[in-house]
């Protein structure tokens, strides 16, 4: 994604040169990784890698303080978990590390910056799940109590809350945000009997979980008919693999997309506003205002809106719904 090519910026003044002789397409090896030194040198993606650098050093430097106060204070000091406390501090060891990194080798974090990001997000999912599959859920059960509460106390448990705020924080490319929110995900979707069997010996998440259910599973139907469309679910299990499923796909995978989408659009925008004129008068002669309205449009990043995000969870929890239904035999 590098700068706008002479073609790009005065589209409306000029057509696109042929290509030259020889030139190679991008379907063969050749022609990808010129796409892919493009995209690495891409000066928007620099820009943004090297302006996050700082604030993602406060990130590692702040997230490791709270996860040793965490560690000493209940896993190691009330809960006497001591296993789980050394599997957890592997996380100190990553941000520490990471922030280390950006003090010492910061050309290294910034060229590289997609890939330390996602290494520790997903190091801290493999983390957050063992502790919630093996250790205290006392946070849980702080987070519960009531119906307007199930859904974020069950994205504490399964990791999709703080999936979601690291990716939020760190405000990658939107490709990259498009592959790693559903492949972050996975862990906490292929855990889910397992993660709802400790959620459901908690009392406060086991008690609210059915108004919780039946006020989603209203809303959700609502829209498509008024008569019921299928049959009412109250097995507690079903119950909750249904929410924990949904709140991953909404909340962790498609509402972050959607506030990623439109935070970079607004990136974009405002990075290449203040060059378009600049590059296009260097390139092929002062531009018409078509021309930087297109050069601009060029860059536009598709994003849901709000309506379609709606209907997205009104799917989505239809689909979780009739596979769960489908599978159990509920």
């Amino acid at each position: 994604m590098g700068g706008p090519s002479p073609s790009g910026c005065c589209l409306a003044a000029a057509p696109a040169p042929p290509p030259a002789a020889g030139a190679l397409p991008l379907s063969t090896p050749n022609g990808w990784a010129e796409r892919w030194r493009a995209w690495v040198d891409s000066p928007l993606r620099r820009a943004m890698n090297e302006a996050a650098a700082d604030a993602d050093r406060t990130l590692w430097h702040v997230g490791s303080i709270v996860l040793l106060a965490l560690l000493v204070f209940r896993t190691i000091a009330q809960e006497r978990l001591w296993g789980v406390a050394l599997h957890n501090a592997t996380h100190l060891l990553v941000q520490q590390g990471l922030a280390l990194m950006i003090k010492r080798r910061r050309a290294t974090y910034v060229r590289f910056r997609e890939l330390w990001v996602l290494a520790a997000t997903a190091h801290l999912v493999y983390v957050l799940l063992t502790r919630a599959l093996y250790g205290s859920n006392h946070c849980i059960a702080l987070a519960g109590g009531s119906p307007l509460r199930v859904v974020p106390a069950m994205l504490i448990g399964n990791s999709g809350l703080w999936v979601a705020l690291y990716m939020l924080h760190a405000r990658l490319l939107h490709p990259i945000n498009c592959v790693a929110l559903p492949l972050l995900a996975l862990p906490a979707l292929a855990c889910t009997s397992r993660l709802c069997g400790r959620m459901l010996a908690i009392p406060a998440l086991r008690e609210p979980m059915g108004p919780a259910f039946a006020a989603l599973d209203w809303l959700a139907l609502a829209p498509l008919s008024p008569a019921p469309l299928a049959p009412p679910i109250t097995d507690d299990t079903s119950q909750c693999i249904i929410l924990n499923v949904w709140a991953l796909m909404v909340f962790t995978v498609a509402v972050p997309l959607h506030i990623l989408g439109r935070l970079e659009r607004r990136a974009r925008r405002l990075f290449w506003a203040s060059r378009v004129e600049e590059l296009c008068t260097e390139q092929c002669g002062r531009p018409t205002p078509e021309a930087k309205a297109e050069a601009i449009r060029l860059l536009y990043v598709p994003c849901a809106t709000a309506t379609e995000l709606l209907l997205f969870a009104v799917l989505a929890w239809q689909a979780a719904r009739t596979v769960v239904v489908l599978l159990r035999g509920a």
